[in-house]
């Protein structure tokens, strides 16, 4: 599986959890693509997304105080505690404890509780059949001073999980080959984040049925996300 956590672009060997070979069709195409033949948006369509996006910002900053609260509360059930000009604080992170956001284990993935996965709100534009999910954790990931880039530590981690959790049940289903390169992550530094208070990466799922998203984010269970 191809990761990435928003560095400049490094081709790692597939023995290090990347390289070419690990490309699917749609990842070749978009990277071979010549400039005559890529489509931007065009300029009212960037208008209408940043206004979409701008409104909605500032109604959820009106109602919650923060986006990392609107977050929080609304899409995790996660109590978000107050500490800051933005209304939000990571115990992990300051030592604040309260009893949602204090994790269970103080090692990422540590405990099913300390973490929750739920699709982009705001989904980056992919193509028909790839989802675009978030994996959120109650404990931060190790990351460099102070550019907060993700340290070979908090790779394997991740790397550890998305096999497992996402990159099993899709080889199950379409072959070991195909199935491993239906997926790949990525973590934004941190300067880059727009939910920084809160630690997350993003993974990008091609193929993934309605059912294992729903499994996945746990969608329809008595406590919706």
């Amino acid at each position: 599986m191809l990761n990435s956590t928003e560095k400049p672009v490094t081709i790692l060997s597939p023995s290090e959890g990347g390289g070419l070979s690990n490309l699917t069709d749609v990842n070749r195409k978009t990277l071979t693509q010549t400039d005559e033949e890529f489509q931007p948006h065009s300029w009212d369509e960037l208008k209408e997304i940043l206004r979409r996006y701008l409104a909605w910002s500032h109604e959820v900053k009106n109602t919650h105080g923060s986006v990392a609260k609107f977050v929080c509360q609304e899409r995790l059930h996660w109590s978000a505690p107050s500490g800051t000009k933005t209304g939000f604080q990571n115990p992990s992170i300051t030592g604040t404890r309260t009893s949602d956001l204090e994790p269970k284990n103080p090692t990422p993935f540590g405990h099913p509780d300390d973490y929750k996965i739920l699709r982009n709100d705001w989904p980056y534009a992919v193509p028909a059949g790839v989802a675009h999910i978030v994996v959120w954790l109650k404990t931060p990931f190790a990351v460099t001073e102070p550019d907060g880039h993700l340290l070979p530590v908090g790779q394997a981690q991740i790397q550890a999980f998305v096999d497992e959790k996402f990159g099993k049940p899709m080889k199950d289903r379409y072959g070991v080959e195909d199935g491993e390169n239906r997926v790949l992550w990525f973590k934004n530094w941190t300067a880059l984040q727009s939910v920084g208070a809160l630690e997350h990466f993003h993974c990008l799922l091609n193929g993934a049925d309605e059912a294992l998203l729903r499994q996945w984010t746990r969608e329809g269970e008595r406590v919706m996300m």
